[in-house]
């Protein structure tokens, strides 16, 4: 018999309200019986377990929850909920790893290698030494270019007997000396790789890159026989089939390209390839046989890379009409305007020549149309209907362009390019083709992108990587590549197409903005509108074309001088919060500024002695029946819709471990604004007598704060020469790396913030949306600011911290464009801030100007009277 679920789920809130926690526990167990992958009850069993200290199950039920999210592809979910398990288990190294590992791909690199370093010196401090090493590794590969950490690491593999691992490494520094065009370097990583592991096929497969590349093609033969199971290795049999045509062997390369195209008629490249190289040999007979058994799939998958090997077969046969037929239908398929009018003139003057003035006439007045300006095509047009006793035509020279098979304007005409650059763009298109129809979709994808950092214009390779990201389900990188191709055909002339990506880019926008998690909100007044704006939409267009920076910006400092008293005030704020892996984070920023700066080494030294009795701190165990703050403000916070959150009224939101150092997202850029906030949270602190959420010392061996510093002190050596080996180069680790490129965006970061709010996680998100403030200073996109400042400020309220929440809402006031809904519900929670702030003055001036402006606004009224009665 099927459950009620509304009831159920209403018995067990009833059940929470009265403390009955375990009874509680068996209705939600009613539930995920019913529906194992319900999330809303996964997340309020792990919750229930937590509160009852049950921690095993709890953890059980997040991690469920944690992979259904990341299943799905919400991956900032998953990131939150990982992040919530960690909370619960700092030393839980499982969620530690999947952390890192989606920070990595959702391009949060910084925050990818502060979790792997705390991840590699959790199994240090447990001698968990093949471990650490294999997280280390993983550190590299967010940084190949550092030599000198990979191979100490390398030796570290070698002296504990690990061969294999070894020679990964050794074959990546091949791989990267190899693609910097270093070959001497390459060979001497390579070496080293092959004898620690000489069969290992990635290793000779870079074994084969470099003696190809150096123009062993022989060597580099006799190495591919080598690779066990090749024809499981698609690169491998692209690099064959190379090394077989360098070689003359092209028998062999043939036979190479019937067996992969027998097995896949879309496996057409290489004989494509093949049809190129005796083009290049001007062996016109071979490569036309080739093409001829390939024409079919090849006009119908790819006739981009087909045309140019057409037309090059078509000048090099010039009396085969087959050829010039050929290549005419493979330059229309392709869109290729150019290559159509020296195809389609090829077929003309062979027409012509054989007196065939039917063919000619038909070909001379598709070159009139599409280039009525050319007088040769007009003279040729009216000499072949003489021929044919035909009519002149007066108006032929003003006839409309045809329609394409593929677009309906005229694609537009190829980019001019150098002898040298065309050779590479066909050859690397041609490496593109056997990429992608040997399943390496990434591959494909790098090298295109290679193409087209250097030829940004040219069309095909802009196409292609439109279809890989499609086929690859990358839809910010859909929008970014249909918006340059959207350019590309305008410029071009090609309207129709250039409609067809701008929707195509449009669209895919609004995708990625319906994707984002929607924020819990509090409950709104009845009939009261609250002020939306759709974020996500906007950063797309703020990360694309900044604005210029309104005046309401902050400006930065003009010049690079040292502000001891900003910089103070900074430090004041987070240690008065017990943030002092923020505070550590900002001197690391100031000593790198400001180096040799006396007063940032005084503020270092007081940041260590205020964090010192924080690190002696004992760890507080889980509470018991810690009180579920459900408790939701009477009305909703401007700027958060009402409906938002629907479904999670009944989360339980929990800290039962102390909270980890939040991430280290500095404060707001102006000093005034930062003196202000601190001297606001100053005295909100003094009048409470104690930080009403102040976050607890962190927990030993937690993970550090998002963005932070790699702690500064030594990792214990573990027992063991070697394993004290491997401490010396985590340090190492710590003081070589060097900053990771990450891509600037703060639509991941804004949606990070929402979940980490929705997960009871202020502290994350706290930091996840003052990261969105900065990105918005840095573009001078501050009309953006409303909804993030409003969040802010919602945040700062359920932490018990109101003064900072009013600084936030005051900030949000200032956005440009606020219309007069939005500002008077800014005014109201501004009020209702100062009111639990204790500043009853100032909380009854907000109210009067709502009330000025709107006497029936929410319960303004009635808020007044009590203020004015208590005075």
């Amino acid at each position: 018999m099927a459950i009620n679920k509304a009831k159920a789920i209403e018995a067990a809130q009833k059940l929470i309200g009265q403390n009955k926690l375990k009874e509680a526990v068996v209705e939600y167990q009613k539930i995920h019986k019913e529906e194992p992958k319900d999330q809303n009850t996964l997340n309020a069993l792990g919750d229930l377990y937590a509160r009852l200290n049950n921690i095993p199950d709890a953890l059980t039920y997040y991690t469920k929850l944690a992979d259904i999210y990341v299943g799905d592809g919400f991956l900032v979910r998953g990131i939150a909920m990982y992040k919530k398990i960690s909370k619960l288990e700092p030393a839980n190294t499982n969620a530690m790893e999947r952390l890192a590992d989606l920070y990595t791909m959702q391009g949060l690199m910084t925050d990818a290698r502060a979790q792997y370093l705390t991840l590699a010196e959790t199994y240090l401090k447990t001698n968990a030494t093949n471990k650490a090493m294999e997280v280390m590794a993983k550190v590299l590969d967010l940084d190949p270019s550092n030599v000198k950490i990979q191979q100490r690491l390398a030796d570290l593999y070698e002296h504990h007997g690990q061969g294999p691992q070894a020679a990964q490494i050794y074959r990546r520094l091949g791989e990267h000396a190899l693609q910097g065009g270093h070959t001497d370097e390459a060979l001497k990583w390579v070496q080293k790789a092959t004898t620690l592991a000489p069969g290992d096929a990635e290793v000779l497969l870079v074994q084969a890159q470099l003696e190809q590349r150096t123009g062993k093609a022989a060597a580099a033969l006799a190495t591919l026989e080598k690779i066990p199971n090749l024809e499981e290795h698609p690169e491998a049999l692209h690099l064959l089939l190379k090394a077989r045509l360098d070689s003359g062997d092209t028998s062999a390369a043939e036979e190479l390209a019937e067996k992969l195209f027998a097995a896949d008629t879309k496996n057409f490249a290489a004989f494509l390839e093949i049809a190129r190289h005796a083009a290049e040999k001007k062996d016109g007979e071979r490569a036309w046989k080739v093409l001829g058994r390939i024409a079919e799939p090849a006009l119908e998958h790819d006739p981009g890379q087909l045309a140019p090997v057409a037309r090059r077969v078509a000048s090099l046969l010039a009396d085969s009409t087959e050829a010039a037929e050929f290549a005419v239908q493979a330059t229309r398929k392709a869109g290729d305007q150019s290559g159509l009018l020296e195809s389609l003139s090829r077929r003309a003057r062979l027409a012509e020549q054989t007196e065939d003035f039917a063919r000619a006439k038909e070909a001379y007045d598709e070159l009139v149309t599409l280039q009525p300006e050319n007088p040769d095509f007009s003279s040729k047009l009216r000499s072949m209907r003489e021929k044919l006793g035909e009519p002149a035509v007066a108006a032929e020279a003003h006839a409309a362009p045809p329609v394409m098979v593929e677009h309906a304007e005229a694609a537009p005409a190829e980019v001019e390019l150098d002898e040298e650059t065309l050779a590479y763009v066909n050859a690397s298109m041609t490496d593109i083709d056997l990429f992608s129809s040997y399943g390496m979709t990434d591959k494909a994808i790098e090298l295109a992108e290679q193409v087209v950092s250097r030829v940004p214009s040219h069309l095909a390779t802009n196409e292609k990587l439109l279809d890989f990201y499609l086929g690859t389900g990358n839809d910010q990188k859909v929008v970014q590549v249909a918006r340059r191709l959207e350019k590309l055909c305008r410029k071009a002339g090609n309207v129709g197409r250039a409609e067809e990506v701008a929707e195509m880019a449009r669209r895919y926008s609004e995708k990625i903005g319906k994707e984002a998690p929607a924020e819990a909100a509090a409950p709104a007044a009845p009939a009261e509108a609250v002020h939306e704006v759709d974020l996500s939409a906007e950063w797309a267009t703020a990360t694309e074309a900044p604005a210029e920076a309104p005046a309401e910006v902050v400006e930065a400092p003009a010049a690079p001088v040292f502000n001891a008293k900003e910089a103070g005030e900074e430090i004041e704020f987070y240690l008065a919060q017990n943030l002092t892996d923020q505070a550590l984070a900002a001197i690391a920023r100031y000593e790198e500024q400001f180096p040799g700066e006396a007063a940032v080494a005084e503020l270092r030294a007081r940041v260590e002695a205020a964090a010192a009795p924080a690190a002696a701190a004992p760890v507080e165990a889980p509470a018991a029946e810690a009180a579920p703050v459900e408790a939701a403000p009477e009305e909703a916070p401007a700027g958060v819709a009402a409906g938002e959150g629907e479904g999670q009224t009944f989360e339980i939101t929990l800290e039962p471990q102390p909270a980890a150092p939040a991430p280290a997202a500095g404060p707001m850029s102006a000093g005034d604004f930062f003196a202000d906030l601190a001297g606001d949270l100053d005295a909100a602190l003094a009048g409470a007598g104690a930080p009403p959420a102040a976050t607890k010392p962190p927990a030993k061996g937690a993970p550090p704060a998002k963005g932070a510093a790699p702690p500064r002190g030594k990792v214990p050596a573990p027992a063991g020469a070697s394993a004290g080996a491997l401490a010396e180069v985590f340090e190492e680790f710590k003081e070589e790396l060097g900053e990771v490129e990450e891509v600037e965006d703060p639509e991941t970061h804004y949606n990070l913030g929402i979940a980490y709010k929705e997960m009871g996680l202020m502290e994350e998100a706290i930091s996840e949306f003052q990261k969105v403030v900065k990105a918005a200073e840095k573009t001078g996109s501050s009309s953006h600011l409303f909804r993030v400042c409003t969040l802010l400020g919602v945040c700062f309220i359920e932490k018990g911290l109101p003064a900072i929440a009013v600084k936030w809402y005051e900030r949000a006031l200032k956005s440009p464009g606020l219309d007069e809904e939005g500002a008077l519900a800014l005014r109201y929670d501004m009020g209702v801030a100062h009111e639990q702030a204790g500043n009853r003055k100032a909380a009854l001036d907000c109210f009067m100007e709502v009330y000025g402006a709107n006497v029936d606004y929410r319960n303004v009224g009635e808020r007044i009277r009590e203020l004015q009665g208590a005075s």
